[in-house]
């Protein structure tokens, strides 16, 4: 399964630890707690999280996306 692609352009730098807090599509898209805000955030490379798993946030997309990965 392969990740989302984004275009390196378009992320600003962001970085701290977050929570999944929901899988929004399984491998693609979650739902995170960071910064006491719950975001939407994806990840670059093919992974898969879990409920309860702390990632690391390395970016933003948008307002409301996140770039997320293993810690």
């Amino acid at each position: 399964m392969g990740g989302l692609l984004v275009k390196e352009s378009s992320i600003k730098i962001d970085e701290g630890e977050g929570l999944i807090t929901k899988t929004v599509y399984a491998g693609k898209k979650w739902r995170v707690w960071f910064e006491a805000t719950e975001w939407f955030a994806i990840a670059h490379h093919a992974t898969t999280f879990e409920k309860d798993d702390f990632v690391r946030v390395v970016g933003r997309i948008d307002a409301t996306t996140l770039v997320i990965e293993p810690q």
